[in-house]
């Protein structure tokens, strides 16, 4: 369903990493999309006055060391990378089919908080993934654009 009120846009999909589990998952509302923005930028922020700018510009140097500018902004560019997981997944995930393990409804949130705390990283990973694409899917279109180049493959145009 594709309502305008994110509460009411919830899809149910597979959990690609453990079949046959799947995952009920519902849009962002704007001001949960805002805050996940929000959040990353904040520790992003944060983490560099911890550090303080000298580390931070070498460790940005030996992270981009050896890597062309296009593989550069190919990590700077996943959605995923832009926002906080476990904000997204906070307000995004409705629920799942492991039944020994419920997910929390939002109204408690300290047990919705250390529900999302406990997922391991592939988890929150994969499950943010798709609120995010559900949300935004705009925010995939060059995900899109090469996963149709791979099956696409060469053109025949191209070969000549």
């Amino acid at each position: 369903m594709n309502h305008p009120l994110a509460s009411r846009a919830i899809k149910t999909i597979p959990y690609t990493p453990d079949p046959p589990h799947e995952i009920t998952i519902q849009k962002l509302a704007g001001r949960h999309f805002q805050k996940a923005d929000q959040e990353f930028d904040f520790a992003a922020q944060d983490y560099m006055k911890r550090m303080g700018g000298a580390e931070f510009r070498k460790q940005l140097e030996e992270a981009t060391k050896g890597k062309t500018p296009d593989e550069v902004r190919e990590v700077t560019r996943d959605p995923v990378h832009n926002y906080d997981k476990h904000v997204v997944v906070f307000f995004g995930l409705k629920s799942w089919t492991y039944e020994d393990s419920p997910v929390p409804d939002q109204k408690d949130e300290d047990a919705r908080k250390t529900f999302v705390d406990d997922l391991d990283p592939d988890a929150l990973e994969f499950i943010a993934r798709e609120i995010l694409r559900w949300t935004r899917p705009s925010l995939f279109k060059e995900e899109a654009k090469a996963a149709q180049k791979e099956t696409d493959g060469p053109s025949p145009i191209s070969e000549r």
